[in-house]
């Protein structure tokens, strides 16, 4: 099996966000804002980051683990540039 490099296209941040350019882009953004505008919000990010973000795996992690943790740590950034984005904020 070869590797074109077309499998893999959907894990580029540029054809993700081509893909994410419709007319209901908007109205996910802005949905992810509201939800995360919620004060309870802030206490599921908070846990969010300290399984994800905050986490250190020790030298013996296994590459497996490291890309599980890196794909749960850019799904919680996703999360919160959406939010932005349906703020209006620039980032």
């Amino acid at each position: 099996m070869t590797d074109d490099g077309i499998s893999w296209a959907w894990f580029d941040e540029h054809h993700m966000d081509k893909t994410l350019q419709s007319t209901t882009s908007l109205d996910l953004q802005r949905a992810f804002a509201r939800l995360l505008a919620y004060p309870e919000a802030e206490t599921i990010l908070e846990h969010l980051h300290a399984i994800t973000r905050d986490r250190i795996c020790g030298p013996n992690a296994s590459d497996a683990v490291l890309r599980y943790l890196d794909g749960q740590k850019a799904l919680v950034a996703y999360m919160e540039r959406m939010a932005l984005k349906g703020r209006g904020d620039r980032i």
